[in-house]
């Protein structure tokens, strides 16, 4: 059984960010390692495992014609006849199941990019003023010459709240703005990193819909690039 693995790192030359379908239980051991996010969308399965099917089919249409003992399949040209009719049948079907398969792809995107453009971030007053306070004291600390309060900040992130981390990212700025030590200015941008993390996670379905391939016509594409009824094909291998 096959799985979609949203991977967040990069594993075994596989590049981050991108999608890759595997055996199952691997995925979900992934998964679980924090390795990657298992993709779930039964709907683009189903139109997927159409394709799959429609082109299998066709395939196995195909050498039944050849090897059947049936007198209709002798005659000068009638299994190129037939082909053709097939042809014309299986690229119909995966025409529209492609179309389907493009139309869910897109609306999830379409969908992600809309929820994650209208989200609404409530911080507090008290988070913001905390947050002002924070930074107001690392910055005196870095005027008398004590840089290390930004190493300590950056210890103190796994700990905070997200509330916190989004009040900081809207002060932390001010830490840069306030010296020109180039090694504080190198903290100040690892902290500002750390913090992003929180808004990371909130964009991880758009990353997610904006992997998923926005077709699913690769098993036509390689039939039509190997078989040889596809010959004559512009990406048939047998042209070249």
């Amino acid at each position: 059984m096959k799985a979609k693995l949203f991977l967040t790192t990069n594993i075994d030359g596989l590049p981050s960010q991108s999608i890759q379908e595997m055996d199952a239980a691997q995925a979900h051991q992934l998964e679980q390692s924090g390795s990657g996010i298992v993709v779930d969308v039964p709907s683009l399965d189903v139109l997927e495992n159409g394709i799959s099917k429609a082109v299998e089919k066709y395939r196995n249409k195909y050498h039944e014609m050849l090897s059947s003992p049936d007198p209709v399949y002798k005659v000068e040209g009638a299994i190129d006849y037939y082909t053709q009719q097939m042809k014309t049948e299986l690229e119909a079907e995966v025409s529209e199941l492609n179309r389907q398969y493009s139309e869910i792809v897109s609306g999830m995107k379409d969908a992600a990019m809309r929820d994650i453009a209208n989200k609404k971030r409530y911080i507090s007053e008290d988070e913001r003023k905390a947050a002002t306070d924070t930074v107001n004291e690392a910055i005196t600390s870095i005027k008398f010459g004590s840089p290390g309060a930004l190493d300590v900040l950056m210890e103190q992130v796994p700990y905070m709240s997200d509330t916190r981390k989004l009040a900081l990212l809207q002060e932390i700025g001010r830490i840069t703005e306030a010296s020109s030590d180039q090694q504080v200015v190198a903290k100040a941008r690892r902290l500002y990193d750390k913090l992003d993390e929180v808004r990371s996670g909130e964009l991880l379905p758009v990353k997610i819909a904006q992997a998923l391939p926005s077709s699913a016509d690769t098993p036509l594409r390689q039939l039509q690039m190997t078989h040889p009824t596809y010959k004559g094909h512009k990406n048939s291998i047998h042209s070249k």
